[in-house]
């Protein structure tokens, strides 16, 4: 990634706001906008931290969620486990929508990904539409909760 603050601003910090939308929509909590900031702020300098040492690919994404587990536990009243359940899932949407993104990118738009890797600009406008994917994907399930999809009606016999 070639400027990790401009990336940091223009997708990260609103990734990680999605994200968590998307952690409390599924968990049922309400969207407290303040906090959702602190605690987007705090996993976006986790993953970026982490990005910058020299460890293995994919540690940083290991950090995010787990950070983002924890600060989801403190944050709402869901257990421990419910709340890194959670947060595993969306890592797993998060990962899906970005590499969809880049696959826009280089089989629509005709942009290599080494050429958005080389372009400041390019590399940080990439992310939007990933962003706005996982900002739909959080107003959907709040608006339409998962837990409709499994709760049972009660039977009424006539």
């Amino acid at each position: 990634m070639p400027n990790y603050l401009l990336t940091f601003i223009i997708v990260g910090i609103p990734e990680a706001m999605a994200t968590v939308m998307i952690c409390l929509a599924l968990l049922g909590e309400r969207w407290p906008f303040r906090k959702i900031f602190i605690v987007a702020a705090v996993i976006t300098l986790v993953a970026y931290t982490f990005r910058l040492l020299p460890l293995a690919f994919g540690v940083h994404a290991v950090m995010y969620a787990a950070t983002l587990g924890y600060l989801l536990s403190r944050m709402s009243s869901a257990p421990a486990i419910k709340a890194f359940t959670v947060a595993a899932a969306a890592m797993v949407f998060l990962c899906i929508s970005d590499t969809a993104s880049f696959i826009l990118f280089e089989n629509v738009l005709g942009i290599k990904f080494q050429e958005l890797a080389a372009n400041v600009w390019l590399w940080s406008l990439s992310g939007l539409p990933h962003v706005l994917i996982l900002f739909l994907a959080a107003f959907a399930l709040n608006r339409f909760p998962l837990s409709r999809l499994y709760k049972t009606s009660e039977r009424t016999d006539h």
